[in-house]
């Protein structure tokens, strides 16, 4: 199995399947021997293919999204702006500031030191309950800075479905 290798100072075999065209890439320790990285890849080949798969059905499924306006930022700033005060209040979790940017591969983000939470444009196109669950995600982050049990308690103790939630905005 063909792959890109790219050595570091780590401590682990680490796989990556990348999007969009499945490209396979590896990170390994600097003196890790050439044979054991080759065997690695080729245990995890199934799982390799399977990503592949996964990642060509999906491109084949995808549309190009139209990008989102103005108009539909303003109305998320909106939303937010009406659905986090009730968050605050029932948490006691306040950010020091937020901000709706485009994020790629986040719905949310948190920088813990200085309280600020990031919200993603993409938002704009999910429902309430979707926008509710992340909110509350990223102010459990306030407290918690992880997705440890602390911070699944804290999900639990102020949103019993959050695990489907979650799984609905995964998969779409």
């Amino acid at each position: 199995m063909e792959y890109k290798l790219t050595r570091k100072r780590i401590k682990r075999i680490n796989l990556y399947v990348k999007a969009p065209d499945g490209r396979v890439e590896v990170t390994a320790p600097l003196f890790t021997p050439k044979l054991v990285i080759d065997a690695f890849v080729l245990s995890k080949a199934d799982w390799i293919r399977k990503k592949q798969a996964q990642m060509a059905l999906s491109a084949a499924s995808e549309r190009p999204e139209e990008p989102i306006s103005e108009a539909e930022r303003a109305e998320l700033k909106e939303r937010i702006a009406r659905l986090l005060p009730a968050w605050t209040e029932r948490t006691g979790l306040k950010p020091s500031s937020w901000h709706v940017r485009s994020m790629r591969t986040r719905w949310g983000s948190c920088n813990t030191r200085t309280g600020r939470v990031n919200f993603a444009l993409q938002l704009a196109r999910k429902d309430d309950e979707c926008l509710n669950y992340i909110i509350l995600h990223e102010l459990a982050h306030l407290r918690v800075p992880n997705h440890g049990p602390e911070f699944k308690a804290i999900l639990d103790a102020h949103m019993s479905d959050w695990r489907r939630i979650r799984r609905k905005l995964k998969a779409q």
